[in-house]
């Protein structure tokens, strides 16, 4: 991937242990507590991203006709991130002492914006299916 410049990975407490990925030089590994520490400090960007910047491309499963990418700018995904954050205050939520329990595909757009609101709240993530979610589910056949 001759354009990735950036990993920002996740890890829980029970894979403290565990070294960082290596990568080649030009890629820079941080955590996601080192990238919020980063932000924490207010360090200015090289090239900082605008609203109309591409964020990300969700690809779909072509449930209206043929599998596509649909491109989304940091201006969609920041308006629908502010939109949850806002509805969980409201529900007197604590900040970082919360878990998300996820169950859409990952593909999904409201998980990918759901997920990333919960990282800037500070809420663990758990994942989980929706056969299995509840005890009568575990015992259903996939």
């Amino acid at each position: 991937m001759p354009t990735l410049t950036h990993i920002v990975y996740t890890r829980n407490n029970v894979l403290d242990s565990t070294p960082p990925p290596k990568v080649s030089g030009r890629v820079t590994v941080m955590s996601l507590d080192e990238l919020a520490d980063l932000g924490a400090k207010g360090s200015e960007l090289d090239n900082p991203p605008t609203p109309s910047n591409m964020a990300v491309i969700m690809y779909t499963s072509g449930s209206t006709g043929k599998p596509k990418g649909v491109m989304l700018r940091h201006s969609q995904v920041a308006a629908s991130m502010g939109a949850l954050f806002n509805m969980a205050e409201g529900q007197k939520l604590k900040e970082g002492q919360e878990t998300y329990l996820a169950y859409l595909p990952a593909a999904h757009i409201l998980e990918l914006v759901a997920e990333n609101t919960m990282f800037v709240f500070g809420a663990e993530i758990g994942y989980s299916c929706p056969k299995t979610i509840s005890s009568k589910g575990a015992c259903r056949k996939d």
